[in-house]
């Protein structure tokens, strides 16, 4: 947050599973628009809360890690005031708890997998049961 690249430097800016660290996250993506020219791009990607929260046994934070995850609807509204979302979805479902780990498990997939190739597991990422949530928006002009 403290770095200064100027204003409207870049076309494209990409961060990847840094803005559940961030403790400002409002802040963050703030910087992130000063920092793109009008019509730039930004990509996004950082992990999906209900996924994580509601399918994985993901141990707590260590003493003194940041970690703030959202929801895809939460994500949505934080680049809101700053960039217009091209797209919002999300990318590689795993589970490790409940019916989601059988959903998506490999061995069970594999022959899902040799009939519809990669369908089903798209058909998932488009119901929001990916891992990360990934979000292509633009500055407006």
């Amino acid at each position: 947050m403290a770095l200064d690249f100027g204003r409207s430097t870049f076309d494209v800016i990409v961060t990847l599973e840094v803005l559940s660290h961030v403790f400002d996250q409002k802040a963050f993506v703030r910087k992130l628009a000063t920092h793109l020219q009008p019509g730039g791009y930004l990509m996004l990607a950082t992990q999906n809360r209900h996924v994580l929260e509601k399918y994985n046994a993901i141990p707590p934070p260590a003493p003194g890690q940041l970690r703030h995850w959202l929801y895809q609807h939460e994500l949505a509204e934080l680049l809101e005031p700053e960039f217009a979302s091209q797209e919002l979805f999300t990318v590689s479902p795993v589970a490790r708890v409940g019916v989601m780990r059988i959903v998506n498990s490999w061995k069970l997939n594999a022959p899902v997998r040799a009939l519809f190739g990669n369908r089903v597991e798209r058909f998932k990422e488009r119901m929001g049961f990916g891992w990360t949530l990934m979000a292509l928006s633009r500055k407006p002009f």
